[in-house]
């Protein structure tokens, strides 16, 4: 059996009401879903809706939804794709926090001058006004992927350490702080961009414009 066009806007439906919004992780479950709904369908002689509640029974528990101070404290996410994030943000802090580290630490002891304190402050600029200008075009279509979901972590926390960034070159006391923001902005920028293009390549394999 295949399924109309009106049973998979279903299966769309029932996946987003249990936190499946992101279209990387709702597309490669539906097609799970899809696939065990038709052979139900087809082998056990299963209506659509007696097929759809087997299937979700058997997902039950990868489908529920909790929530996660360190991902988001704004909503909650289906165990399956709260799982999948936390693997990578652990990848992604064990890459990053040696950086920021050892980055504020060298920067402390090494380069304490005012030519460094501006050449560390135009860095960290530039690659802030990257980030915003990559988030610009992630923001023209409102499809969101965990990539994007990344992206914006990133960038809304280098907005929130900018602050730092430019007290440090105003406010000598505030040096410390400018340092972990610059080391911070310069560990995740790679991160924010592999997640950018990671993105647009999903789009563009799915002709999202």
């Amino acid at each position: 059996m295949k399924l109309s066009k009106i049973q998979i806007a279903k299966i769309d439906e029932i996946l987003e009401n249990r936190g499946l919004d992101f279209l990387d992780f709702k597309l490669e479950i539906k097609d799970h879903f899809a696939t065990q709904i038709e052979d139900l369908c087809k082998n056990q002689n299963n209506t659509f809706e007696e097929a759809v509640t087997i299937v979700l029974k058997a997902w039950e528990t990868s489908l529920v939804l909790k929530h996660s101070i360190w991902i988001s404290n704004k909503r909650g996410f289906s165990v399956v794709v709260l799982n999948a994030i936390k693997k990578r943000y652990i990848i992604y802090s064990s890459i990053t926090l040696p950086i920021i580290l050892g980055l504020s630490v060298l920067y402390f002891k090494e380069f304490e001058t005012a030519n460094t304190k501006g050449t560390m402050f135009y860095i960290g600029a530039i690659l802030f006004l990257s980030l915003f200008i990559l988030r610009y075009f992630i923001s023209i279509n409102k499809q969101e992927t965990s990539y994007s979901y990344e992206f914006s972590r990133i960038y809304k926390m280098a907005t929130f350490f900018l602050f730092f960034g430019v007290a440090s070159y105003v406010v000598p006391a505030a040096y410390p702080m400018g340092l972990f923001w610059n080391s911070t902005i310069i560990a995740y920028f790679p991160i924010a961009i592999y997640s950018y293009i990671k993105h647009m390549q999903f789009k563009k394999r799915l002709n999202i414009v």
